[in-house]
């Protein structure tokens, strides 16, 4: 009846007179259900069915039911004669691929001139979180931009033009950090087992090929710090150069990591600080000489130091030679140190007691970019979830291909945009973001245009009708969700966060352009795919019998009958799951200052950057040249050879009863040798070596050290008038530590140690020529000495030096004579 009714008022109101094809066929094929629909979104339109009786409409309708066709019938043809059209929808109806095509070009253009003209950078550093619009924070990111520049090799025209000449050098660097964590010996990481495997580890890192060519490239003057570089297995691992004989004291350590044995911990620490390198190798709280759990971590260095051109040369070159170099540091990273300082190669040397970590210049922004990378195919996979989602719905490979491309390029868009408009080039790696949520605000877009381009069939004949109407009510509803999601993002503006700000500001604008590109070129496609020979390839819904009920509308039938019987129950069932969840995010709640990170926990900026925190780079400037390769060790009894260039002095030691450490006073034991000289000699030269003090004050000099002098063996026949005892008070000079250790039982100590030199007036010929003297003090080891030394009487400093704190001048000094743990109270 509504159908024949249909074309009877379609006659009369001047429309057509035959049923139109898409509409009541597809009002009235469906379930029983839809009169009601029809019947409410009508009284929505044009108001609610006039009260008429059935016989005042026309004598063939007797009954309600035929006068409620009646009435639906006429106020839905009403309805579609009455849908006001829009230059903007007649236009887009009449030529949907002109527009399409029109609004792809503009796009294409926008992007193909925007990125190709617009410098992109990405922003890949997670402390650009922590800048904000405080002055102190601006004052230091300043004063960082300004440091980093420095790498470029700028300098100031003063500097330039008086030392033209210089070159100017651009470092890399490279860390490796060694982790124990599997049961160690009492060395821990320092023993000898682990000292070889980490040099036989970098011997094998630096044959790789890639290694060697970058080796190679940096200037000859600092190659050695890339090659061997510097590493602790080094210091602890030295090939020793003993003299033939029976000592066992090395004269001199060739620092090359090839020795059989390690060397004491307590020597190789103490070369490593005479070079400055100590706290470069071992964490800066642990200490070698108190009695301290060995450490866990070990780090080694290897600096790239490339020549990039003098200060003469123009900043834009030497610039240009630094991006070269750092490209060139980049293919090193992914070809060489994955590879050669990756897991595989970490358990092939070590198994599983030693974790190998790493990091270097700029390797953050590297491992940045491999993560993205490695992300790419999750986000190919979330991509095809959502061309297959739309798929499903729109039922169009076409509008499931085009709807997602076109919200992803208004993140490109957005880009170009901001360029140049507002002149921002550099994107934060957060932005990246809007690649996924443009994607998901695009899909709310889509859908909400297709619906309704699917609902219009029954509102509307023409094509611009339907538009008009799909517009009015599709633009309504996203732009109201696209807007005050937008706003949303622009809020973020108010934060003093500059990168939370700019992110916030991009993302506004992201969403607005995702809406546009939808709007105006995703609208056009959909007509097209409708009402072309495109909608041929489109899977179309089966047609539906009155009285053909699926399971699906079977299964959604009951579920929802389910829930309306038991909306009670789930009402409670949600509110105490919704309860329990807060409970738990509040016992659980863990507050984080840390900076945002994409990294798992066990990764190389996350746990290698942690442990780097333990290491010390203070003396390991730009300026700073490779440590000596070998250094001299000196025999602490041989007063012949000078001390100047030796980086320890080292003996075979004896234990003696333990005696409390070197305080400022106590007693010292003492062994002389004396020496000869010709009767015709004036002057007896003493040479006396104290092993403990660092420093001892004037007065002790000279009324400790000058009385112990002038008694004991050789000291009958000679004198020290007044000026040789002024002497005596500034003759003491600081000796390099004492390293003794005993073979037997591998006692060592490391000690400081003092030299006193004093002359003494001989009375007659045959007067004692002068001694060497050396004086144990506090210590529960003592070099061997031959039968050419005999001991003297104890030095006694008893408790007068705690009286010297009131000497101003003294003062200093007194401090430096109270040793490592500071003086009594």
């Amino acid at each position: 009846n509504r159908r024949n009714l249909h074309c009877q008022f379609a006659a009369m109101m001047g429309l057509s007179e035959q049923e139109p094809a898409a509409g009541p066929s597809y009002i009235f094929g469906g379930s029983s259900s839809s009169s009601s629909y029809y019947k409410d979104t009508t009284s929505d339109l044009v108001g609610e069915p006039e009260a008429v009786a059935p016989t005042a409409i026309s004598p063939e309708l007797k009954t309600e039911t035929e006068a409620e066709d009646y009435r639906f019938v006429r106020n839905d043809i009403v309805r579609r004669k009455n849908i006001p059209c829009c230059c903007c929808s007649i236009c887009i109806a009449r030529r949907p691929c002109t527009c399409a095509m029109i609004g792809i070009a503009v796009v294409a253009t926008i992007l193909g001139v925007g990125l190709t003209t617009l410098p992109f950078e990405i922003e890949t550093n997670f402390d650009s979180f922590l800048i904000t619009d405080v002055e102190d924070s601006m004052r230091l990111a300043a004063f960082n931009e300004a440091v980093s520049s420095r790498s470029l090799g700028t300098t100031r025209r003063l500097q330039a033009t008086a030392s033209s000449g210089s070159t100017i050098y651009n470092s890399k660097d490279l860390h490796i950090v060694y982790e124990l964590v599997g049961a160690g010996g009492p060395t821990g990481i320092l023993s000898t087992k682990v000292l070889n495997q980490i040099a036989a580890f970098e011997q094998r890192f630096r044959d790789l090929d890639g290694y060697a060519a970058l080796c190679n490239q940096t200037s000859e003057k600092y190659r050695g710090l890339c090659d061997p570089g510097l590493s602790f297995a080094q210091y602890g691992l030295p090939t020793l150069e003993i003299a033939e004989g029976e000592t066992v004291v090395p004269s001199a350590m060739k620092l090359d990591g090839r020795g059989w044995d390690s060397v004491p911990l307590k020597a190789a620490s103490l070369v490593a600080e005479s070079h400055g390198v100590r706290n470069l190798f071992i964490p800066e709280e642990w200490d070698a000489r108190e009695d301290m759990d060995p450490p866990v971590a070990l780090q080694s260095m290897f600096r790239f130091r490339f020549a990039i051109g003098s200060a003469a040369d123009p900043i834009t070159e030497r610039s240009k030679r630094t991006r070269k170099i750092t490209e060139v540091w980049h293919k090193f990273f992914l070809n060489v140190v994955l590879d050669g300082l990756g897991e595989q190669m970490s358990r092939e040397s070590f198994g599983d007691d030693i974790k190998v970590w790493f990091d270097g210049t700029g390797f953050k922004d590297f491992e940045v970019r491999k993560a993205v990378l490695q992300d790419i195919p999750l986000a190919i996979g979330s991509g095809i979830f959502v061309l297959i989602y739309m798929f499903c719905h729109t039922r169009s490979v076409i509008l499931a291909f085009m709807g997602p491309t076109l919200a992803v390029l208004s993140v490109p868009l957005t880009f170009v945009l901001c360029g140049v408009f507002f002149g921002t080039t550099t994107v934060s790696f957060a932005n990246f973001l809007a690649i996924f949520l443009s994607v998901g605000f695009g899909a709310d877009v889509m859908f909400v245009y297709t619906d309704i381009w699917e609902d219009s069939v029954v509102h509307a004949e023409s094509v611009s009708d339907r538009l008009a109407w799909t517009y009015r009510r599709a633009v309504k509803a996203s732009l109201a969700t696209t807007s005050t999601t937008a706003l949303s993002f622009l809020c973020n503006m108010a934060s003093v966060i500059r990168a939370l700000r700019q992110f916030g500001f991009f993302m506004g604008f992201c969403v607005l352009n995702t809406w546009l590109l939808i709007s105006f070129i995703y609208v056009p496609i959909l007509i097209l795919e409708h009402t072309t020979f495109l909608a041929k390839i489109r899977i179309q819904q089966r047609p539906r019998e009155k009285n053909d009920v699926t399971l699906k509308d079977m299964f959604f039938e009951a579920f929802a009958e389910r829930i309306y019987v038991f909306r009670y129950v789930i009402m409670v069932i949600l509110l105490l799951f919704f309860g329990t969840c807060v409970g738990l995010s509040v016992i659980s709640f863990q507050y984080d200052e840390g900076v945002v990170t994409i990294f798992p926990e066990h990764h190389n900026q996350n746990r290698g950057v942690g442990l780097l925190t333990q290491f010390s780079e203070d003396g390991i400037g730009s300026t700073f040249q490779e440590p000596p390769r070998s250094v001299k060790v000196c025999d602490p009894l041989d007063y012949k050879v000078s001390t100047e260039n030796c980086a320890m002095l080292w003996c075979e030691a004896l234990s003696v009863e333990p005696q409390q450490k070197w305080q400022g006073n106590g007693t010292c034991q003492c062994k002389r040798k004396l020496n000869d000289c010709h009767e015709s000699q004036d002057w007896a030269h003493v040479m006396l070596r104290m092993v403990g003090p660092s420093a001892l004050p004037a007065s002790a000099l000279l009324e400790t050290v000058g009385s112990h002098l002038l008694s004991g063996p050789g000291s009958e026949q000679v004198t020290m008038e007044q000026e040789q005892l002024s002497n005596l008070m500034t003759s003491q000079t600081r000796l390099p530590e004492l390293f003794q250790q005993e073979w037997e039982s591998g006692d060592t100590s490391l000690t400081s140690a003092i030299a006193v030199e004093a002359y003494m007036q001989r009375l007659y010929p045959n007067a004692s020529c002068g001694w060497e003297e050396i004086c144990f003090c506090g210590s529960y080891l003592q070099c061997k000495t031959d039968e050419n030394w005999t001991e003297v009487d104890s030095m006694e400093f008893g408790r007068r030096l705690q009286q010297l704190e009131e000497l101003p001048d003294e003062r200093e000094l007194y401090d430096e004579a109270c040793g490592f743990s500071g003086c009594p109270a």
